[in-house]
């Protein structure tokens, strides 16, 4: 946070959303509510972070899961059927990960910071 202009009524808030950085100015008042937006959009960027840190790590698992199935030999067992199985559990796999690692809904993390 940073004072803006000559006077100092105001304060401006810079952050980014993905590659999109963003200014926003507020009166020197709102100073107290400012910080809470701050922390709120802060602890939101760490629960992205650990979400996505926790999707890498799900699929990292499933490769190498993948690669130890596919090192093993079963005869009995047609190339296409396993390929089929493999590949229908591996989109099933991402999907669950995805779906439970990309969170959507920050009302918590508002909740904890703006309404506190």
């Amino acid at each position: 946070m940073q004072t803006a202009g000559t006077i100092d009524l105001d304060v401006e808030i810079s952050f980014s959303i993905g590659n999109v950085p963003l200014v926003i100015s507020v009166a020197k008042g709102q100073i107290d509510q400012l910080k809470d937006l701050y922390k709120a959009l802060l602890a939101i960027q760490q629960v992205v972070h650990h979400n996505h840190s926790l999707l890498n790590f799900s699929n990292d698992s499933l490769q190498k899961a993948i690669t130890t199935v596919a090192a093993g030999k079963q005869e009995s067992v047609s190339k296409s059927q396993e390929l089929r199985t493999i590949n229908e559990y591996i989109f099933a796999w991402n999907t669950t990960s995805f779906d439970k690692y990309t969170q959507k809904d920050f009302s918590k993390v508002f909740e904890k910071y703006i309404n506190n």
